[in-house]
């Protein structure tokens, strides 16, 4: 499912939008919207959107300026301009920067869901396959994703931590991140997560101020037995022995 995300600095028109308009009947899933260009330019490394759909004239940064942007630094993302015009008075500068779309806001709730349903049924593709196509025109964004999945691991270590919920966390598909993390970290994700999981009971064993089955709890593991296991599998010793040894 393509991803869209919107920036308009008028309220009414972004919960106009979000509330008036059946996103999923249409085939998209929207997954942010904000009140400024720079907001919305922010966020595309996290959010990695395909279709953008943005007022044309915003205070600070326009919806031009998002346009040349997204031509120069995101080559697949489709732009969507909002205009308060019936004719497109700046159609030439947005060709260039490779815009084929633009609704005028009077038609925008009788327009737009039109557009989005030619865009998604030319668009072959899975939001999987959409997904690996901005991360081949974004290489650098891959380190800055990696450092945000590696940040909410590290802030959940207490909880048992699902690939849904680190997806969500940084709104990107669970297929994709777990396939990115694998080839750019170079080892299984939830490899990563045990071994961060075992590295933080170890910091508490050697505290020696809770018990084992306190420790097990602190690292988002309920099951003392399944901790004892997953401890052994990445230490070669049970958390017991491992304590033992620190105690000589």
């Amino acid at each position: 499912m393509l991803k869209v995300v919107i920036a308009d600095d008028e309220p009414f028109v972004r919960e106009g939008l979000k509330s008036l308009i059946d996103w999923e009947k249409i085939g998209v899933r929207l997954v942010g919207d904000f009140e400024n260009g720079k907001d919305l330019i922010d966020n595309l490394p996290v959010l990695l959107p395909d279709i953008v759909i943005t007022d044309i004239q915003m205070p600070s940064v326009s919806g031009l300026q998002i346009a040349k942007y997204i031509s120069e630094n995101y080559k697949n993302v489709i732009v969507i301009l909002l205009t308060a015009y019936s004719k497109f008075q700046y159609a030439k500068e947005a060709i260039e920067y490779g815009v084929k779309h633009y609704v005028v806001k009077n038609d925008l709730l009788d327009e737009l869901p039109l557009i989005l349903a030619k865009i998604v049924s030319e668009n072959a593709e899975s939001e999987n396959q959409s997904d690996l196509n901005n991360d081949d025109a974004n290489i650098e964004n891959c380190a800055y994703v990696i450092q945000n999945i590696e940040k909410y691991i590290e802030e959940n270590l207490d909880k048992k931590l699902s690939l849904t919920d680190i997806a969500e966390s940084i709104h990107m598909n669970k297929s994709y991140i777990s396939r990115m993390f694998k080839e750019k970290a170079g080892e299984n994700l939830f490899d990563y997560i045990n071994k961060r999981k075992i590295e933080k009971a170890k910091q508490l064993i050697k505290n020696n101020e809770l018990r084992m089955y306190e420790i097990a709890l602190n690292v988002g593991m309920e099951d003392t037995a399944y901790f004892s296991r997953v401890f052994k599998k990445y230490e070669g010793i049970s958390p017991s022995e491992y304590q033992k040894e620190l105690r000589g």
